[in-house]
C-alpha cells in the first residue's frame, strides 16, 4: 500500500471509525495514543472491498505461486484471510488463541497438510 493506496487506507480508517485517538491499552499492556480496528471495516462493503484489492495488490505474484495455504489470527484476521484466500483460490486456515477443550481439540483450524485416500 505505497503512495494513493496508502493515502485511500487511511481515508478507509478515518471513513470507518476504524481510527481512533485518545488513551488505548494494548495488549502488550503499553499505553498507545491512537487504535486501528481493522474489525470495523468488514462492515462496511464498498470499505472492505477497497481494502481487500489493496491487501491483493501487495502480494507478489510469485509469493502467491509459492504459498500453499492462508492463515488468519483471531478475529480480525479471519475476515481478510477467508476473503483473499477465496479470491486466491487458497485454503484457509486460523489459529484459535486457545486450543479447544472439547470436539477435536484443535488450535488450528482447517488442513494443515493435504489429507490422502479414502
Amino acid at each position: 500500500m505505497v503512495g494513493t493506496g496508502l493515502d485511500e487506507f487511511c481515508n478507509i480508517l478515518l471513513r470507518t471509525g476504524s481510527l481512533k485517538f485518545g488513551t488505548f491499552k494494548l495488549t502488550s499492556g503499553l499505553l498507545s495514543p491512537y487504535y486501528v480496528d481493522l474489525r470495523l471495516i468488514p462492515s462496511y462493503p464498498e470499505a472492505f472491498q477497497q481494502t481487500i484489492n489493496m491487501y491483493r495488490s501487495v502480494i507478489e505474484p510469485d509469493l502467491v505461486k509459492r504459498v500453499q495455504r492462508l492463515a488468519g489470527v483471531p478475529t480480525a484476521g479471519i475476515a481478510y484471510a477467508a476473503v483473499i484466500a477465496l479470491n486466491l483460490n487458497k485454503p484457509l486456515l486460523y489459529v484459535r488463541k486457545e486450543q479447544k477443550e472439547h470436539g477435536r481439540e484443535k488450535k488450528v483450524e482447517g488442513l494443515l497438510q493435504q489429507e490422502t485416500g479414502s
